[in-house]
This record gives C-alpha cells, sequence and structure tokens, in this order.
C-alpha cells in the first residue's frame, strides 16, 4: 500500500518559521523607523518654533544656569554654560564689574525676530529675572538689530 503526504504538508512546518521570521522582521524594521523618526520630528518641532519662543527658552535656561550656582557672582563655568544655551545665535556675554548681573546680547537679528523676541521675551520673572533693555515698541526694531537683555539674580 503507498502513502501519499500532500505537499502542503511537507511544507507546512518551513512556512511556519519563514511566517516567524518575516514577523520578527517587520517589527524590527517598525522599531528602527520609529527610532529614526523620534528625534527628526524633535529636530522638526525646534526648527518650526518661532524665533521669539526660541529666545525666550534660550534666556530661561540661561537664567537656570545662574540660579543653580550659590555665590552671586557668575563664575567662568556659569558663563560658559549659559552661552552653550545659545549655541546657535551670535552671542556675547559680558559681567558687569562688582555686580553679578550678567548682559546677554544676541547679535545680528532682523525685523521680524526682533519684534518677535520684544514682544515674547521682553520680561521673565522668576528667581532670576530677565529684562530686554531699550526696547520698549516695535518701532525700535531696524533691519539688523543687538539686542541686549540683563539676567539679574
Amino acid at each position: 500500500m503507498a502513502t501519499t503526504v500532500r505537499h502542503d504538508q511537507a511544507t507546512i512546518g518551513i512556512a511556519r518559521s519563514l511566517t516567524w521570521q518575516r514577523r520578527s522582521l517587520w517589527t524590527i524594521s517598525m522599531l528602527l523607523c520609529i527610532g529614526a523618526a523620534l528625534p527628526m520630528g524633535y529636530q522638526l518641532c525646534l526648527w518650526l518654533e518661532p524665533p521669539g519662543d526660541a529666545i525666550r527658552h534660550q534666556l530661561e535656561a540661561a537664567a537656570g544656569e545662574m540660579r543653580n550656582q550659590l555665590v552671586p557672582e557668575p563664575s567662568p563655568r556659569v558663563l560658559a554654560a549659559m552661552r552653550r544655551d545659545f549655541a546657535k545665535r551670535e552671542v556675547s556675554i559680558a559681567t558687569m564689574p562688582a555686580s553679578s548681573i550678567v548682559a546677554v546680547t544676541l547679535h545680528g537679528l532682523d525685523h521680524g525676530t526682533c519684534v518677535d523676541a520684544l514682544t515674547k521675551a521682553r520680561r521673565i520673572d522668576g528667581a532670576v529675572v530677565v529684562r530686554l533693555q531699550s526696547y520698549d515698541a516695535a518701532g525700535d526694531c531696524g533691519n539688523r538689530n543687538d539686542m541686549t537683555w540683563w539676567v539679574m539674580p
């Protein structure tokens, strides 16, 4: 008596293992895509952030550096950390002699950025106060602006 085995039944174990391998490959590739998309989405959000909001966040971070120090006069380490908060901008940071006040000047801001920063980052109150110097209205903004904020603990 001859026994016949259908071809489908003989290869069903191989098909199951291939399905498992394909499913694993698909899962891994989806996790890699999601892992790559998250940092790109974050960078896109930073790129789309209005300039006034970005300047306000950078000034708040700089004020946070001042708040974390123990002595009122800023150390070179604190000033370097404040400079890193403005990594993508042309900035100068100066201390006042015999004072704990730090002047943060952003150089070369265009008219739109100046007006946006004027409305959103004129004054930031907290443990460390940040106040814009000498820009009172949008009419004070020119084509190229150097804006100075006083960071006062």
